[in-house]
């Protein structure tokens, strides 16, 4: 019996050594862009600089130099002191390498405007974050935290259609996506404290097994097979508790766009959206922006539509849903042109100094 002990003792010693060279070996092969947060559920690590290859859905490869700041944010422009300093939030849209960082649609949005305006790139610099699967909710959080560490003169919030079941703690916690609620901070109505799912399971995953590069990635595994398997992210949910939960998230994202406005509600501050599907909740989006106090702009998210409807594969990821770098380019140009067409407004004015510029429509002609 002695002997057996002894042996599977060194059994268990040599399978707990292999689990965690195999997390050294993975975290040095490929380093995790994500890091846990007791606060946001996760962050952008700072000061990345990795490259990496990605893939369209036309099967097109491309490399991605992928970076952020000592604050976890992705930049774009070479001076930090410009007088228009454009800070975005969002969600993977904004923050996953999907691009590198000089081809995000924030970057284009910037060279588009430079060109347009005949103001220098240096007049411009862009600070981008958030996570990809972030909520509202992350990103009022986020705002909080940045308050005291930028200055932004612009403000772009970068919504996505499913931020309504992101919001909703009942709603998300009925799909798959253990990776995502298990860590999330949730709001109430009337409570700005954060909430988290409870019981030690939630605890593991914001803790030790979170921080497993082995686990995540067999949790990836398991929720694509599921997916494959419900069609969905989320299990069939009977039709007066799917109306109830919408009703409900609409209410609470009224509320978290209106306290994600006021942290920068001297500035412009605009709301674009990853999906023009009009379907579900997402139909009320340019309201809720409205009712808060941005300016909802559809273009972008319009153009993309369309594409997709042409059957323009190479504007997507391989995952056929994120934006590939052509596809990121479309969405950019799309919102300076929607920008660029309002010669009134705050912000164009604040781009130009009130100095009529050369027409959108005459440098880019239909």
């Amino acid at each position: 019996m002695l002997h057996k002990a002894r042996a599977l003792w060194f059994i268990a010693i040599g399978l707990i050594g292999l689990v965690l060279l195999s997390e050294i070996v993975l975290s040095y092969a490929r380093p995790p862009f994500y890091e846990l947060d007791l606060v946001l559920g996760w962050r952008l690590r700072s000061n990345l600089n990795i490259s990496t290859t990605q893939k369209a859905l036309d099967g097109q490869e491309y490399t991605v130099l992928f970076q952020t700041n000592a604050d976890g944010l992705r930049t774009f422009g070479l001076n930090p002191t410009a007088p228009i300093q454009i800070l975005v939030l969002g969600d993977s849209f904004t923050a996953d390498a999907t691009a590198s960082n000089d081809y995000m649609w924030y970057s284009i949005l910037v060279k588009e405007l430079s060109g347009a305006t005949n103001r220098p790139l240096d007049d411009f610099y862009v600070l981008a974050g958030g996570g990809g699967g972030y909520g509202t909710y992350q990103n009022v959080l986020l705002s909080e935290r940045l308050l005291n560490q930028v200055n932004p003169t612009v403000f772009i919030h970068q919504f996505c259609d499913n931020d309504f079941v992101n919001a909703h703690y009942e709603w998300e916690s009925a799909g798959n996506g253990r990776t995502q609620y298990m860590l999330r901070p949730y709001a109430r109505i009337g409570n700005d404290a954060p909430f988290f799912r409870p019981g030690f399971a939630a605890f593991a995953y914001r803790s030790f097994l979170g921080s497993s590069r082995i686990f995540n990635k067999v949790e990836d595994l398991v929720q694509t097979f599921q997916y494959k398997w419900h069609g969905d992210y989320s299990q069939p949910i009977a039709p007066e508790i799917q109306s109830r939960y919408e009703k409900e998230s609409v209410a609470l994202t009224r509320h978290l766009l209106a306290r994600l406005r006021s942290n920068y509600a001297k500035i412009p501050a605009f709301m674009v959206n990853c999906s023009g599907e009009a379907t579900g909740p997402n139909k009320l989006w340019t309201t809720l922006a409205e009712e808060a106090g941005f300016t909802p702009i559809t273009l972008p998210s319009d153009v993309i539509l369309a594409a997709k409807a042409r059957g323009e594969k190479d504007i997507f990821r391989v995952d056929g849903a994120h934006f590939s770098e052509k596809g990121n380019r479309l969405y950019g140009t799309a919102l300076a042109k929607a920008l660029l067409s309002d010669e009134s407004s705050a912000f164009m004015i604040s781009v130009t100094g009130n100095i009529p510029l050369k027409r959108w429509y005459d440098l880019n002609p239909a």
